[in-house]
C-alpha cells in the first residue's frame, strides 16, 4: 500500500460508520507491513483532523486512528 493509497483509504474510512474500528487496523498493519512510516500516516491523520475540525463525529474518529498509529513501534517512523 502506498502513502497516498493509506490517505484516501483513511479519508474514506474516517466517513463510514460500519466496521471503522476493524478497518482501521486492518488497513494500518498492511500499510505498516508494506514498509509504511509511522510519521507519514500521522501527517495524514492530522489532514484529516484540519479538514474534519468541525465535525465532531468525525474528528473523534481521526483521533482515534491517531492513537492506533502512536502505539507503532518506535523503530518504524
Amino acid at each position: 500500500m502506498t502513502d497516498q493509497e493509506l490517505f484516501k483509504t483513511l479519508k474514506r474510512i474516517v466517513r463510514q460508520e460500519e466496521h471503522f474500528s476493524t478497518d482501521v487496523l486492518d488497513v494500518l498493519r498492511t500499510y505498516k507491513n508494506a514498509g509504511g512510516k509511522r510519521k507519514i500516516a500521522e501527517k495524514f491523520v492530522h489532514k484529516l483532523e484540519v479538514a474534519y475540525e468541525d465535525n465532531e463525529v468525525l474528528n473523534e474518529r481521526t483521533r482515534k486512528i491517531r492513537n492506533v498509529i502512536s502505539v507503532w513501534n518506535k523503530k518504524n517512523k
